[in-house]
This record gives C-alpha cells, structure tokens and sequence, in this order.
C-alpha cells in the first residue's frame, strides 16, 4: 500500500472521528438545552398548580382562574410535545384540560373573600406578584393581545390592594370591637391613603366616601367616649377628696 492512500485513509478516518466528536457534541448539547428547558417548565407547572391550590376558595374571580388553568394547559403541552413518550405529561394534561372545561361551565363569582390571617395574606401577595409577572411575560411574548393584558393585570393590581387593605380593615374591626375609636379612626386613615393612591379612574372613590362617613360616625363616638372617661375621672377624684376628708375627720374624732 502506497504512502499516499495511507496518509488519504489516516485523513478520511481523522475526519470521520472529527465528524464524530463534533455530532456527539451537538447531540450532548441539544440534550442538555431540553433538560434545561423541561426542567423550566416543570417548575412553572408545578408555580401554576400551586397558585390553584393555594388561593382561598372563591378568592380568585373566574376570568383569573380560567387564566391561571389556560397557562398551567399550555405549560403540559409543551412538556408533551418535549417528551411525547412521558405518560405523566399526558395525563396532567387532560386532567387540567378537564379543569378548564368545569371553570368555563362555572358561574362568575362576584363575591369578596376577605383574607384576616397576617401570613395567609402575605403568601396570597405573593402569589398574585407572581401571576402579575406571569401576564407581564405573556403578553412580552405575544401571547397574550395588549387589552387582555391589560385588563388581567389590572384584576390581579386589584387584588393586591384588597388584600394589603384586609390588613387594616382587621385593625378597624378589632380596634372598634375593643372600644377603641380613634385606633380604628388611625387604621381607617391609612385605609384613605391607600386608596387615593390608586384611585386615577375614580373606581374606589364610593369605598373612600364611605370609609370617610364611618371616620365622623367614630370621630362622635370618640367624643362621646372622651366626655364619658371625664366624667369617670372627675367623680373618681370627687370621690377620693371624699374619702380623705372623712379619714381627716377620722383621726380628730
């Protein structure tokens, strides 16, 4: 065998090897970025179902919660199309599926939960930060039109304000409850603050009225408190110089 078809094989399997290493590589790779991406996406599921299963019954209105159901749908059938062969993905898919049909078959709840537990109340915001953050990326990726956006973000922006109200609506009740009117009249205050600050469109105007007519229906019940505790103190002093003059009589008796 001549040198040259020995030096063309070393060069034709050197190539080959290259060609080898270099598919491997880009198979390691490409493995690696779908581990990354369904790893993402399993996280995002399980952040979804969370939100499902943590928001208090009733809290989230049925546009919300058909939303939160829509994305956790979406999220599956992109890990099936990942990976066609995990039952997993499949079954969690038509479970969800399942669940988007018997929200869009509910009726719109237009009650309000109101939350009074300090900690349930932070994990709820945290929650809703997190669904406002989701529709924020939604809508960055064209998934989600403009006006929809919009008006989701603000049912979530909504949300976060009640419950940040909930707080010291709570004050008020167990500040009036215990007989303390200008401690209710101070969280009531605060209540205003609130609400002016996201009162642009004039929406929480009526509530603002209202909590401004409880503040002088307390502010006359303080008052009349103020008049009652000085009339106490005044008969207990009255009542005191009584008792030191008779123990002065008492004693030259």
């Amino acid at each position: 065998m001549s040198t040259t078809i020995i030096i063309g094989l070393v060069a034709l399997l050197l190539a080959v090897l290259i060609a080898v290493a270099i598919m491997l590589q880009t198979i390691e790779k490409n493995n690696k970025e779908k581990r990354r991406i369904e790893a993402a996406l399993k996280n995002r599921a399980r952040n979804f179902q969370h939100m499902l299963e943590s928001f208090p019954e009733g809290f989230l209105n049925k546009d919300l919660r058909l939303l939160v159901c829509k994305c956790l749908s979406e999220v599956y059938k992109q890990l099936k199309n990942l990976d066609p062969k995990n039952a997993t993905y499949a079954k969690n898919l038509a479970a969800v599926d399942q669940q988007v049909a018997a929200v869009k078959n509910q009726a719109d709840n237009n009650n309000v939960v109101r939350l009074s537990d300090p900690a349930q109340i932070k994990e709820v915001q945290k929650l809703l930060q997190s669904l406002h953050g989701f529709i924020g990326k939604l809508n960055k990726s064209k998934k989600l039109p403009n006006d929809q956006a919009k008006a989701y973000a603000q049912q979530v922006r909504n949300l976060i304000i009640r419950t940040s109200l909930d707080v010291l609506i709570s004050g008020v009740n167990d500040a009036t409850n215990r007989n303390k009117p200008r401690l209710a009249i101070h969280y009531l205050h605060m209540i205003i603050d609130k609400l002016n600050k996201e009162n642009n469109s004039g929406q929480y105007s009526d509530q603002i009225a209202a909590y401004k007519q409880q503040i002088t229906e307390l502010e006359q019940k303080a008052l009349a408190h103020d008049e009652h505790m000085q009339e106490v103190a005044e008969e207990w002093e009255n009542a005191t110089e009584d008792d030191s003059t008779w123990k002065k009589n008492a004693i030259y008796d």
